[in-house]
């Protein structure tokens, strides 16, 4: 089998091959992994934000505290912000990265100014149970969030003040929320296994169908907004079309249950997390898993972010690691690989010949 793809690094100790049989395979001299570690959180890495620009990624930890990094030089911006002393699941950055939302487990809502590290608001009881998912409109004058309590509400972006348009009808409390592309429209997922659609404008429910009778942990959607994934807690992840509401594809396994889930830059791949630490990427049209499980069982893997650039995404832990992927983003592999004829004839044998890095063969 010729592989389509082939890069390897400088040292020689690691080659990275996706084949024509979709499947990914690092070969290695060292231990070397295909993820870079961001940063570790002693209490935990819980919610997980990258700004539109993929400047500044954004975590929430186990005790209340969000920080925000350089996507360039993994370098903390500024210290810790604090909300509260319970756990973060959602945390968002605004496009250019210079607001960051968080909201806890008892409901509370908090805004920071990331430059100076200044709260702008704080709103107690938000929601009557744990913030969800939280997110900032692309237009950046809406801060959406949802809750455990059902409902998913809308507030003012510079000062967290209430605004119209509160969806609700969750009766198993909201696990997350995704704007449509053009972000029109917000999906949103719940315990009780259903996947709603509202107008964002109007607040006005638009489908609804019952996906599971288990929880849904997450959902995206894709980049032509014609799809959507959902992460199940029975160890799935199914596609969806928008219009029928028909399952298009069902993806297995997901060991412990489906965490999370992202579309790629690309639009042709999906990254999933699972409850027993690993990560699996799928062929979309295909359904097919590619390659071998990423990551190392044990600690579970929560949230996932991609950027809309480029192929790279970000992970975080229970154990705390924050991780950045980026084995499927040819340019940053090129950029530091060297053609390699040992490693070379070791996987493809004689007389074979990869399609490379362009200047590295």
């Amino acid at each position: 089998m010729i592989p389509r793809y082939v890069a390897i690094q400088n040292s020689g100790s690691l080659l990275v091959s996706l084949g024509l049989d979709h499947v990914l395979r690092t070969w290695r001299r060292s231990n070397e992994g295909p993820s870079q570690q961001i940063t570790f959180l002693e209490a935990g890495a819980y919610g997980l934000a990258l700004s539109s620009d993929g400047q500044r990624i954004a975590t929430g930890d186990g005790t209340g505290h969000v920080r925000v990094f350089s996507s360039q030089s993994n370098q903390p911006i500024g210290l810790p912000l604090s909300l509260s002393n319970t756990r973060l699941w959602a945390v968002a950055l605004d496009k250019r990265g210079q607001l960051v939302a968080a909201g806890d487990e008892q409901g509370t809502l908090g805004l920071w100014d990331v430059d100076t590290g200044r709260l702008i608001a704080r709103v107690r009881s938000s929601h009557a149970s744990a913030i969800s998912s939280i997110a900032f409109h692309p237009n950046d004058d809406v801060l959406i969030s949802a809750g455990g309590d059902g409902i998913i509400r809308q507030w003012n972006a510079k000062n967290l003040e209430p605004v119209e348009g509160t969806m609700s009808g969750h009766s198993g409390g909201v696990t997350r929320f995704a704007l449509s592309p053009d972000a029109t429209q917000l999906a949103s997922s719940d315990r009780a296994g259903m996947v709603r659609l509202w107008d964002v404008s109007t607040a006005d429910l638009q489908q609804q169908w019952q996906a599971d009778d288990n929880t849904i942990w997450s959902l995206a959607w894709s980049l032509d907004g014609s799809r959507i994934a959902t992460a199940h807690a029975d160890e799935a992840v199914i596609l969806w079309d928008v219009e029928s509401n028909k399952a298009v594809s069902k993806m297995t396994p997901h060991p412990g249950g489906a965490t999370d889930v992202v579309f790629l830059a690309d639009g042709k791949t999906l990254a999933s997390t699972s409850r027993d630490g690993t990560l699996r990427l799928w062929d979309i049209e295909l359904g097919i898993h590619i390659g071998e499980s990423l990551g190392s069982p044990g600690d579970t893997q929560w949230r996932l972010v991609s950027s809309k650039m480029t192929n790279l995404f970000i992970s975080t832990r229970s154990n705390g690691a924050v991780e950045r992927w980026d084995i499927l983003e040819m340019e940053t592999a090129c950029s530091r690989s060297a053609w390699n004829e040992d490693a070379k004839r070791r996987y493809l044998g004689e007389g074979e010949s990869p399609q490379a890095c362009v200047g590295n063969n």
